[in-house]
Order: C-alpha cells, then structure tokens, then sequence
C-alpha cells in the first residue's frame, strides 16, 4: 500500500492505522518478532487517541544538554542504580535501587531547563510505554540498559530502554499501575516509581549505594565524552563555514 513507508501509523481510508513493513531484510524475522513490532506500532495509534497529551516536543532535540559532563554523569549513575534495580532477585531490592535511580534523577533534572525533563518524561510515555508493549509481546519480563549506556547525544534512544524499564519495576512494586495511569494520564512514570518507593528509604539498615571506583569511572567518562561532543561540534561547525557558495548572514 503507497501509505506503508516504515513501521509507523498512516490513515488508510479515513483510519488512522498501524503500519508494518516486512519485506527485504526485515522477511527474515520471526512472525512472533513481526507481530510484538506490529503491536508497538498498534499502541501508537491506541495512544494517538486516547492519550494525546504523550507526545513531547521534539523540537526541544536540537537544544538538549548533550554538551553538560555533570548531568551527563548523573545520567549514567540513574541508568546504573535502575539497571539494579531490574536485576535485584526481590521486590524489596528492585525498591532499594529504584530510589538510588531516582534520587539521581531528581538532581539531574533540577539542573537542567524543565522542557528538557518535560521531554523525557513524555518520551518514556510515547516511546517508552510502546516498548514495553512490545517487549511483553514478545515475552520478555526485563529490558537491557547497556552497561557503558548511551552515547551522550543518544539521550533519545535511551529513553526507548528507560521507558520500560521504568515499567518494568512498576510492574513488581506498584501491582495495578497500569489502571492507576490510565485512570489519570498526567501522572510520569518517575513519579509514580517515587510514589512507590518513597523518597529517602527511611529505615533501610543497609541502603543501596554505587561503589567509589563505580561512581568515579562512569564521572571520568562522562567528562571524555562531553569534550568530545563538544570538539566534533566545532569540527562540523568550521566544516559548514568554509563551503564554498552562496549564504545569508542575518544581523
């Protein structure tokens, strides 16, 4: 069908409809691995009508952070604590390092502009939700957050792995949040982790903690990363100044 260009939704005959592509390279997929994709892209148009408000700015890309070591290191210590807490063999674990991960998350977050937070956390609603959809299709119980993370300008595609992940330790702390969340849709998926949990642990005999060498590792890698974002920016930026052609300066 012309409308069918990617793994998308189209209007076909007045309906707005999930589309699916799986010809050429994308043949050799399972039909299960067809289908958990179909349902993703499914969950999108559900989305589109039921919850509108799940659709962030994406013009806010092209201003985002990248550029910032410090929130690039507390990123990366938020994906680490709720790496954890998907891993941990019980509930009460899971809670233990959901409010590590949160906990660097809040601080993250007030230093950045709140349309970059705003971003996220519909982001984790749109795409998030939508791969978790997909990842139950498929049967899985977990997503995987790399253990080096994301590059520093992937922030977008972490989120495809930051989504579920968040709702997968919902799913083992706050039983019934999927009715919670359709019942109220303003409500993040943070926050409803942090309903969940709490905020400070009060009465842990042994919170969970990163390690020093853990915590120095990934704040020494965040600076490498950042300068060299910052360095390839300027690469670029001297490229495009010294094509030859036309231009127009605006004062």
């Amino acid at each position: 069908h012309p409308s069918v260009t990617s793994n998308s939704s189209a209007e076909m005959g007045g309906t707005v409809t999930a589309t699916l592509l799986a010809d050429g390279p994308r043949a050799n997929r399972s039909p299960a691995e067809l289908a958990a994709t179909a349902l993703h892209e499914a969950f999108h148009v559900y989305q589109r009508r039921r919850h509108p408000g799940w659709s962030a700015n994406e013009g806010d890309l092209f201003l985002y952070p990248t550029d910032d070591a410090r929130l690039l290191g507390l990123r990366r210590l938020e994906s680490a604590a709720l790496r954890r807490a998907l891993a941990a063999p019980n509930a009460t674990g899971s809670a233990c390092w959901a409010r590590l991960a949160l906990r660097f998350r809040r601080e993250r977050f007030a230093g950045m502009d709140p349309a970059f937070s705003t971003y996220e956390r519909l982001t984790e609603f749109n795409e998030g939700l939508a791969t978790f959809v997909e990842l139950l299709a498929a049967g899985k119980t977990t997503v995987e957050i790399p253990e080096a993370e994301f590059r520093a300008i992937e922030f977008r595609s972490r989120i495809y792995a930051i989504g579920p992940a968040l709702a997968f330790v919902l799913e083992r702390l706050r039983p019934g949040w999927q009715a919670a969340l359709e019942a109220d849709d303003k409500q993040y998926l943070d926050r409803m982790l942090e309903s969940a949990v709490g905020v400070d642990g009060q009465g842990q005999a042994a919170p969970c903690a990163l390690a020093a060498d853990e915590i120095a590792r990934i704040e020494r890698t965040a600076q490498e990363d950042v300068a060299a974002v910052i360095t390839a920016r300027g690469e670029r930026r001297k490229v495009f100044d010294t094509r030859p052609g036309w231009r127009v300066v605006v004062q």
